[in-house]
């Protein structure tokens, strides 16, 4: 003990019987942890350079690194020689098929300028003639369900025409198209009604007309209106036909 502890015994006091002593820590290690931190942020700037130049040194999911691979999708494509081949055979294949429709409508023309009789030209003649031998109406008149165009007192049928005298509706005698509206000289009007290829009917005479050319018609509204007299006519392949009579409101053809 020192004097200090001895003199304290000798009075009497309660001090501490030992001393603290305040030990430094020694300067190698306060280096050696310096070193390490400093080694740890070298590390981590190296780390963050890599990502910087391609981000492929680190995993995006690595908490160490905070770069993401952004700058790797704006990286230049490699060549890849198989995909290059590929869409060369493509292109190829896209350049033949033009290449062949348009040798094929040059043959086309060619074979129908200088060859009418080729396969080509009785193959596309046979498929536009059938198309139009399915448009015509080949009916004749004996094929529709006709009517007179007017009943009462003032109608008359005489050798095939059918006469109307006074104020009447006209209508047709069956379902048709207007084929012409001709205004005559005494300011009526002739009307040409198509029922097919090749059955037709006129009514002449007519003061107004309900409808214009190419409009459809029917036996249920009138064509036009008369006030004086009128005359119907029906004709079949250009004939006029007169081997007929009036049944009531029906046309009826003789046997």
């Amino acid at each position: 003990m020192n004097d200090s502890t001895e003199y304290a015994k000798m009075i009497e006091l309660n001090i501490p019987s030992c001393e603290y002593v305040n030990k430094r820590k020694s300067r190698f290690l306060k280096k050696k942890t310096l070193a390490r931190k400093v080694n740890d942020q070298l590390s981590l700037l190296e780390k963050e350079e890599e990502c910087d130049q391609n981000c492929s040194y680190c995993d995006q999911n690595d908490k160490n690194c905070n770069k993401v691979s952004e700058k790797a999708s704006n990286m230049p494509v490699l060549y890849d020689e198989k995909v290059a081949k590929a869409e060369k055979r493509k292109t190829a294949v896209i350049y033949a098929q033009v290449a062949a429709c348009f040798a094929l409508v040059a043959a086309i023309i060619l074979t129908n300028v200088f060859w009418e009789n080729s396969g080509m030209n009785t193959l596309l003649k046979s498929v536009f003639q059938s198309e139009q031998i399915a448009e015509q109406d080949n009916r004749t008149h004996v094929d529709f369900s006709l009517f007179m165009p007017a009943t009462g007192e003032g109608v008359t049928l005489s050798s095939g025409v059918i006469t109307v005298m006074g104020e009447y509706s006209l209508y047709p005698v069956c379902e048709g198209v207007v084929e012409k509206v001709d205004k005559n000289a005494d300011g009526t009007y002739t009307v040409t009604v198509e029922h097919s290829d090749n059955f037709s009917s006129i009514i002449e005479g007519i003061n107004f007309v309900y409808f214009g050319q190419g409009e459809s018609v029917n036996p249920n509204v009138p064509i036009g209106y008369t006030k004086n007299k009128a005359s119907v006519y029906l004709y079949n392949n250009g004939s006029l036909i007169t081997d007929y009579a009036a049944v009531e409101n029906s046309i009826v053809f003789n046997k």
